[in-house]
Order: structure tokens, then sequence, then C-alpha cells
């Protein structure tokens, strides 16, 4: 696994930093979008790519979208990683069980 110490971020790559964090690509809000994956602590980070209404999970609001069909994409390869918390820049943190 080669991880990243500083500069441009892209899916795939991994992070020195909260036990050793992956870094997931979710463009849609916008065009490089990201999130952070903690796989020792089963955490995401979604930054944008999800937000939480009445409590459940839902897509960034269309309107601040810059793709739409890329954000849906996005929203379902978050929830496709099973984390055990998702913490959402929207809405506060969703704990699926």
């Amino acid at each position: 696994m080669a991880r990243k110490k500083s500069g441009l971020l892209r899916g795939g790559e991994w992070l020195d930093w909260c036990g050793c964090c992956r870094v997931v690509a979710t463009p849609g809000h916008t065009p490089g979008h990201i999130s952070l994956f903690l796989e020792e602590d089963v955490i995401m980070i979604t930054g944008d790519a999800m937000a939480l209404e009445n409590g459940l999970p839902v897509t960034a609001n269309p309107q601040f979208a810059l793709g739409r069909e890329a954000a849906e994409a996005s929203f379902e390869k978050l929830l496709a990683l099973k984390a055990e918390a998702y913490y959402c820049y929207h809405g506060g943190v969703y704990l699926p069980n």
C-alpha cells in the first residue's frame, strides 16, 4: 500500500494519519471531491458527498452538485463501503446499525 504524505489527493491513496486513512474519490458535488475512510475505526468522512435529512442519508442537494449522476454514483460507493459511522458535513453522523 503506497502512502501519501503531502500534495494533491486522489482516490485510492493512503494517508499516514488516524491509523491509516484511505482517500475515496467522490466526485459530483465538485469534480475533485474526496471522502476519507478511516478503515481501522470503520468511519467514513463523507465531506459533501452525503448529507442527512431526518436522520437518513441522501445525496447532496442537486442545486449544489456540479455533476448529478456522478454525485449519485459517489453516494452509492460510500454506502457500499459499509462504514459503521458516516460523518456528513451537512446533517451530522449517520449510524447505519
